[in-house]
C-alpha cells in the first residue's frame, strides 16, 4: 500500500506504519500528520483494542483527518466511526482508486488551508495551538454547507477573519463577500440596509437602493454583532432566513427571492439573551446549529503567539513602518503570561505601537513591556467606559450592577479563568465569587474559555 500511494499521490509523500495503538496515539500528537489511516483491527494489540480508540483519544487535540480502513467491520463500528466525524470508510479490498481519490482530495484541502492560513489577509489563526486547529477544522465543515453559521467569542479574537475564510472555502469563493455590523447603525435603519428600499419609500429617498441582501445574491452575508439587533429588526432577519430566501424592500409591494449564504457572530451568551427576552427564542434555534464555531480567546491559545507576533513583525517591515525586539524574559512574559484580555487585535496594536515607540531603541526589556500594557489597557478600558446615550438613563444599581459584572469578567480573565487566583484578586471567597458567576449569568462563557 505504501509504493501505490506514494506513486498514485506523490512520491514525495512521507508513509509512517505504525502496528501498535499506543505507538500510534503518541506518534499522532507529536507529529500531527495531514492523514491517518486507522484500522478498526490492530492485530498486535495485548488487548485486542478497537482502532477508533485513537480517533476518540486524540481527534480533538491535534490537526489530522483520520480516515478508517476495515476488512468488515461491524454495524456498530460503522456507527460509531460516522459519530466522529471521520472524513471516510475504505473498506479493504484490491481496488485502491477510492482511497487514492480521497487521500489527494484531503491533501490538496489541507494546502489549500495553509495557503489561506500564510496569507497576509489572514493572521489570525497563524500558529500551531491545538485550539486554532481544531477552528479551522470547523471552518472548513461549515464551508461545505450552505446553512447558517453562527460564530462566537470575545471582541478581538478574529470572528470576521472566521467568517471570510468559510466563504473562501466554500463554492460561494467567486462571488460577492458583504458585511453587516448591527452594533454600529441606528436600529430604524437596519431594515434599509439589509433588504433596501424603492425610490420614493420615505422622505429621503430619492433613488432605489438594493440593499445587503441583494448585493450578496449567490453570495454570503456577514452580520457581525447580532445580539445587537433589536426584536423587530430580529423577525426581518427571521423571514429572509426562509427556504427559498424573499426579502421586501421597503416601500415595494412584491418580494424578490435571493441566494446568500448567512454567517453571523456575537460576543454575547446568545442563550441567556433569549431567556432575558432580548433575543428572539426562534431566530436563535434557527442559527444555533451544529456548525456553530466558538473561537478561543489568545490567553487560551497561546501557542499562536510568537508565529502572531513574527507576522506583525514582518508585516511592519514590508510597509516598512518601526519594528522593536524583546529580551526574552520580555518575551516571555507577553507569551506564557499576559493574558491579552482584547486579544489578537490588541497584540497587533501592541506591536505596532512599540515599534512606533521604541523602534530606534533597540531590545525592549519586561518593565517596559508591562508599563506600555497598563497604559494600553486604560485605553481599552476608558474605550469601554465612555457611556452612550442609552446608559445614561441607567439607574444607579444597574450601573453597580454593569460595573461589578465587569470586574468578575476582568479578574477571571486577568486569573487565566483560575476561579481561586481570580478570588483572591477581588479580595472575596471563591463561594462568593461562584455566586457572583451565577448572578451575572457567566457560566456558559466561564465554560466557553476554560
Amino acid at each position: 500500500m505504501k509504493k501505490f500511494l506514494q506513486q498514485k499521490v506523490g512520491e514525495n509523500l512521507e508513509i509512517i506504519y505504525i502496528s501498535k495503538i499506543r505507538e500510534a496515539i503518541d506518534r499522532i500528537k507529536k507529529e500531527n500528520p495531514k492523514i491517518a489511516l486507522i484500522d478498526i483491527v490492530f492485530e498486535n494489540d495485548p488487548v485486542n483494542r478497537n482502532g477508533l480508540e485513537i480517533i476518540e483519544k486524540i481527534a480533538s487535540v491535534v490537526d489530522t483527518d483520520f480516515i478508517v480502513v476495515t476488512g468488515g467491520g461491524t454495524l456498530a463500528d460503522f456507527f460509531r466511526a460516522g459519530q466522529l466525524a471521520v472524513k471516510g470508510i475504505w473498506e479493504k479490498e484490491w481496488d485502491f482508486t477510492p482511497l487514492v481519490e480521497l487521500t489527494s482530495k484531503l491533501l490538496k484541502q489541507s494546502s489549500r488551508r495553509q495557503g489561506l492560513i500564510e496569507s497576509k489577509n489572514f493572521p489570525t489563526f497563524i500558529g500551531e495551538d491545538p485550539r486554532s486547529k481544531i477552528v479551522w477544522k470547523n471552518i472548513e465543515t461549515a464551508a461545505q454547507s450552505d446553512l447558517p453559521v453562527l460564530i462566537t467569542g470575545e471582541t478581538g479574537v478574529g470572528k470576521d477573519v472566521g467568517a471570510r475564510l468559510i466563504h473562501l472555502l466554500s463554492r460561494r469563493k467567486n462571488e460577492p463577500f458583504r458585511i453587516f455590523d448591527a452594533g454600529a447603525i441606528e436600529p430604524s435603519l437596519v431594515a434599509r440596509e439589509l433588504f433596501g428600499n424603492e425610490k420614493g419609500a420615505f422622505t429621503g429617498a430619492d433613488k432605489a437602493y438594493k440593499g445587503l441582501f441583494r448585493e450578496a445574491d449567490c453570495g454570503s452575508l456577514f452580520i457581525d454583532e447580532i445580539s445587537n439587533m433589536n426584536l423587530e429588526n430580529q423577525k426581518y432577519l427571521l423571514r429572509a432566513l426562509n427556504n427559498p430566501q424573499k426579502i421586501r424592500p421597503i416601500g415595494s409591494s412584491t418580494e424578490v427571492e435571493v441566494n446568500v449564504r448567512i454567517i453571523l457572530a456575537t460576543n454575547k451568551n446568545l442563550a441567556t439573551l433569549v431567556n432575558s427576552s432580548n433575543f428572539r427564542q426562534d431566530l436563535y434555534s434557527r442559527i444555533d446549529n451544529p456548525l456553530r464555531i466558538h473561537i478561543p480567546p489568545l490567553c487560551k491559545r497561546r501557542k499562536d503567539i510568537p508565529a502572531l507576533m513574527d507576522y506583525f513583525v514582518r508585516s511592519l517591515k514590508l510597509n516598512h513602518r518601526p519594528t522593536v525586539n524583546f529580551t526574552e524574559q520580555a518575551k516571555s512574559f507577553l507569551i506564557q503570561d499576559y493574558s491579552w484580555p482584547m486579544n489578537v487585535r490588541q497584540l497587533e496594536q501592541f506591536i505596532g505601537g512599540m515599534g512606533v515607540k521604541y523602534g530606534d531603541q533597540g531590545i525592549v526589556d519586561l518593565k517596559t513591556v508591562k508599563e506600555n500594557l497598563k497604559v494600553q489597557s486604560v485605553v481599552e478600558a476608558s474605550k469601554s467606559d465612555i457611556p452612550d446615550d442609552s446608559e445614561k438613563s441607567k439607574s444607579l444599581k444597574q450601573i453597580k450592577n454593569q460595573a461589578e459584572k465587569k470586574a468578575v469578567i476582568d479578574s477571571l480573565k486577568l486569573s487565566d479563568f483560575n476561579i481561586s487566583q481570580a478570588a483572591r484578586k477581588l479580595d472575596i471567597s471563591r463561594e462568593h465569587l461562584y455566586r457572583l458567576i451565577e448572578k451575572h449569568q457567566l457560566r456558559d462563557w466561564l465554560e466557553n474559555n476554560k
